[in-house]
């Protein structure tokens, strides 16, 4: 018998909602663009992509001792080995790209069918070709929505950033085959999310040009100064930029933390702005805490980009990895009652110290509270998210229907309108997760239910008439209400 060869089929089937048969037909990868890919805002995707990978090369991708949680400054292209596959995209060919395994928590939770995974399209080695994009594109990420009975809580918690003007990455939405021969046989692996990469390609099309240092911590405490020394903080920090980088951006940005650590509160008040975009990051803040986005800068380290604005040479932030949005990170049951985070200390002392001194700030928390305002009466409401909720709902509910990693059941009681969908009782899952009932339930209290919650509890701590707990953090999972402030 001949070795085994790994097929996987990542199909994202075009429909009718998403684009009409002519538009579908001018699809190129070759000469297409991030935007037809992904479409405008309020445009949601279904496409069908084909990947083939010897059986060789797949082994190769397993990750020794089998994946988990990353180490401080250990990215996912340390963590995971990388195979080599052949795309077909739409029926057609595309040629070879390089693709991995990715994730910490999705990765554990996803089973063996249903990983998370990372294409990239120039290759690495002797067969990178920098000239070769995918719609402009030089990388991809196929999320599994591992931990997210809804499948839709990353696309959603996104939308909101962009609706604020935020860089962000843009997403659609994929129905993922997998085939092993002799063991899998077109078996559908189940519905991902396509979430663009953060890289120059994006930065590029968000500030006009490419930018200088990129840093994404993994597990970092805080945002520690490291003395003066770019090389100092490549592995801490988790330089994407590596040591190439030109030396006043990163003087820059090692001006920022030293200023952070060692500013006096009425140094800051006066200069931080000198430093920082200081509106974009108070309106980033805000969106991560009143979507109760906790896997996050919030309680975990993780899950953020930081750059400088290549044009004003300030501090930006960008997110990243919402699969856990909308209280669907806890332990025990700990998404109970998470549309009560804090929104003045919604972290422990010291585990965000950038959000710890502007909120401490009269000056600056009149302005944070002041966007809060304006996002739960403009963009987090039930009617505009409930409107995105059901076009979403729309186009990939056959195929939550056929995904055996997560019950249909649990789908509609996250995505549904209708009463008596909110009031049944969780029911048992397939697959595993944390959060809404700790590991093996999947995460999250019902979508419907929690919007209209979380938005009361926000507009009732602006007014003084509720408090809201602070998040535990600090490397442990945060979740449930740590203690009244």
């Amino acid at each position: 018998m001949s070795t085994p060869r790994f097929v996987l089929l990542l199909m994202f089937t075009l429909t009718a909602s998403a684009l009409n048969a002519g538009a579908a037909s001018a699809l190129d990868p070759v000469t297409g663009t991030p935007e037809q890919f992904f479409g405008n805002d309020g445009t949601y995707k279904l496409y069908t992509f084909h990947l083939t990978i010897g059986a060789d090369q797949y082994n190769k991708m397993e990750p020794p001792g089998g994946g988990g949680m990353a180490r401080p400054g250990v990215s996912g292209d340390d963590r995971y080995p990388t195979g080599r596959a052949s795309l077909e995209f739409e029926g057609k060919p595309w040629g070879e790209l390089d693709v991995r395994y990715k994730g910490n928590s999705s990765f554990r939770s996803g089973g063996e069918l249903k990983r998370p995974l990372k294409l990239e399209f120039e290759g690495t080695g002797d067969a990178k070709n920098k000239s070769r994009t995918f719609f402009g594109m030089t990388k991809l990420n196929l999320n599994n929505n591992a931990m997210d009975a809804s499948q839709i809580r990353e696309a959603l918690a996104y939308d909101v950033f962009r609706y604020e003007g935020i860089p962000t990455p843009r997403t659609a939405f994929a129905r993922v085959y997998l085939t092993v021969p002799g063991i899998y046989d077109n078996q559908y692996a189940g519905l991902y999310t396509v979430v663009e990469q953060i890289d120059q390609v994006f930065f590029k099309d968000r500030l006009a040009r490419k930018t200088g240092p990129v840093v994404k911590p993994e597990g970092l405490y805080g945002m520690p100064y490291l003395g003066d020394s770019w090389s100092s903080y490549l592995i801490r920090y988790g330089a994407k930029s590596g040591d190439k980088v030109d030396s006043e951006d990163s003087r820059r940005f090692i001006a920022f933390v030293r200023f952070l650590n060692q500013a006096t509160d009425e140094e800051f008040s006066k200069h931080i702005a000198d430093y920082v975009d200081v509106d974009q990051f108070l309106r980033f803040l805000a969106v991560e805490v009143i979507t109760v986005n906790l896997d996050s800068p919030l309680s975990m380290n993780h899950n953020y980009y930081v750059t400088l604005d290549p044009k004003t040479h300030k501090i930006i932030w960008i997110p990243w990895d919402m699969n856990l949005a909308f209280a669907g990170f806890g332990r025990g049951g700990g998404s109970t009652g998470q549309q009560d985070l804090s929104i003045a200390k919604p972290s422990g002392k010291g585990q965000f110290p950038l959000a710890d001194r502007f909120l401490a700030s009269p000056e600056y928390l009149k302005r944070y509270n002041a966007i809060l305002r304006n996002i739960a009466t403009r963009n987090f409401t039930v009617e505009r998210l409930g409107d995105e909720i059901d076009r979403m709902a729309s186009l990939i509910r056959d195929s939550v229907n056929e995904d055996e990693s997560v019950t249909f059941t649990q789908f509609e009681r996250q995505v549904s309108a209708s009463p008596a969908a909110l009031e049944r009782p969780t029911d048992p899952d397939r697959g595993g997760g944390f959060g809404f009932g700790g590991f093996g339930r999947r995460g999250g209290p019902p979508l419907r239910q929690f919007l209209p919650l979380r938005i009361e509890s926000v507009l009732e701590q602006l007014d003084g008439k509720r408090e809201g707990f602070t998040s535990t953090g600090r490397g442990g999972f945060g979740g449930g209400p740590a203690f009244r402030n």
